[in-house]
């Protein structure tokens, strides 16, 4: 199968819901987003950033209403949403706040509060661009 093109519009900023393995760290990219609107398979609306992401902008000195930032995109997991065989995972998208640069990479704060690299694109992570079978094999 070719490559498809990840780049497909957002469909929320993140999840519903979420399964959690208790021996696993939480996810950076989950937040609580206030005045959100929960969508048919995602949080949709709500304040720019989480409050996790807010208060340690505030910790770190900066201007909440007037930061600079970076729409940061991911790809689903499955644990969080089902997608078709053959296709590739929807994406989400969550504006970040932008705390500097290493390299080639851009350090954000993620929508837990802790601080990420990401691609200067906005990907939080290289997406798939082959679609995959349920054993998590490319198609």
């Amino acid at each position: 199968m070719s490559r498809l093109d990840p780049n497909t519009p957002p469909i929320g900023r993140q999840p519903l819901g979420i399964k959690v393995t208790p021996s696993k760290a939480g996810s950076p990219w989950i937040g609580t987003i206030a005045d959100a609107v929960r969508g048919d398979v995602a949080v949709e609306g709500g304040q720019r950033f989480t409050l996790e992401q807010q208060r340690e902008l505030m910790t770190r000195g900066g201007d909440v209403p007037t930061a600079p930032t970076l729409v940061v995109k991911r790809q689903a997991e499955w644990n969080e949403l089902w997608w078709p065989l053959g296709s590739l995972p929807p994406v989400f998208a969550f504006e970040c706040p932008i705390v500097g640069r290493r390299g080639d990479r851009v350090k954000v704060i993620a929508p837990s509060g802790v601080v990420k690299l990401v691609a200067e694109d906005g990907w939080a992570h290289r997406p798939y661009r082959r679609a995959r079978d349920q054993w998590g094999n490319k198609l």
